[in-house]
């Protein structure tokens, strides 16, 4: 279950879809048979990579639990889609004999993100206040990185929505549309994540800081009024870039919003320095706009992030693709 980038995929099947990537990255291959393979053989393979890992690292107490067990633990993981292993949901489980204290759930933790299953990424938290700005104690934000395992349990989880109530009431039609509606939102929220993941991976963090930033105000706490999906900040050289990620092949000015406000923009320069570049990756073809928002194609990043581990060196090279181009204003027909 090593986790197989985005570029590797595109390489070795030499594919650039990025559907199919999230559809089938991880499996390396487009076979009728993924879905089966997903069920059957997913959480079994896990399972004996935990025991080899749980062996190597003497952790004794997950070394006790038993194949079974452990798959079972692993689909409760996998079927929660967060990634986010609960441990009172667990323990419930009639088939758990061995009942996992807080040291066995984060080693089990710690063990999935090694075998590249399991992503704890950065999530930041800037607060805008009436005199200046301050970021709060840096979270982590978990999710499942391999996207054929992801894409099938949320996928199966809809279609067993569709047998619910509320959906039966619904006309065919209606229940297309539905499904249509959240298998886009489950490749937009997964296109995000997948990004912000592998640029974390490609890049020193020795020298570079990957991570989801939200912007707040202090009057109104927990409430986001924006944010980037990805800041990457040069420690070295005190500056950054931002950037704004679709899932969509088609442009939008409500893709860059964020990219344009100006008390966002004064917030991020204040906190990380001279912001070098203000991004939307998507699924279209690059250009930059009139307001100096540059478009790139996520499979030309993800490629080119794989293989020159510099952002500046990765947007240089991005550059001389992009045409111009300008996008109408058409927040108000989206609204």
């Amino acid at each position: 279950m090593t986790y197989i980038p985005f570029a590797e995929h595109s390489r070795v099947l030499q594919t650039d879809s990025w559907d199919d990537y999230v559809c089938f990255g991880g499996i390396m291959k487009k076979v009728a048979s993924a879905r089966r393979y997903l069920d059957t053989a997913v959480a079994q393979n896990i399972s004996r990579s935990l025991e080899k890992l749980s062996h190597f690292a003497n952790k004794t107490a997950l070394m006790n639990v038993s194949e079974k067990e452990m798959c079972c633990v692993i689909e409760n993981a996998v079927e929660r889609y967060s990634g986010v292993i609960n441990r009172d949901a667990v323990n419930a489980d009639t088939d758990i004999k061995h009942k996992f204290d807080d040291d066995m759930m984060l080693s089990l933790e710690n063990q999935l993100i090694s075998l590249g299953f399991l992503s704890a990424t950065n999530k930041q938290v800037l607060l805008i206040e009436e005199f200046g700005y301050r970021t709060e104690p840096l979270a982590k934000e978990y999710y499942i990185v391999q996207p054929a395992v992801r894409y099938h349990y949320m996928v199966k989880a809809l279609y067993l929505a569709d047998e619910k109530e509320s959906c039966q009431q619904l006309s065919e039609n209606g229940k297309q549309d539905f499904k249509d509606t959240i298998a886009t939102q489950i490749k937009e929220d997964m296109t995000k994540q997948i990004i912000v993941y592998e640029t974390s991976k490609a890049l020193s963090s020795q020298r570079y800081f990957v991570s989801k930033l939200c912007f707040r105000n202090d009057a109104v706490p927990n409430k986001d009024l924006g944010g980037l999906d990805m800041l990457v900040y040069d420690k070295q050289q005190n500056c950054c870039w931002g950037f704004e990620i679709a899932y969509s092949v088609q442009a939008s000015s409500l893709q860059y919003k964020d990219l344009v406000d100006q008390r966002l923009v004064n917030a991020v320069k204040y906190m990380y320095g001279n912001i070098q570049r203000l991004c939307v990756l998507y699924n279209g073809e690059p250009f930059v706009n009139s307001k100096g928002i540059v478009y790139l194609n996520i499979p030309d990043f993800l490629k080119e992030i794989k293989d020159n581990k510099d952002v500046e060196s990765v947007l240089l090279n991005l550059n001389n693709k992009l045409h111009q181009k300008i996008i109408d204003d058409i927040s108000a027909q989206n609204s």
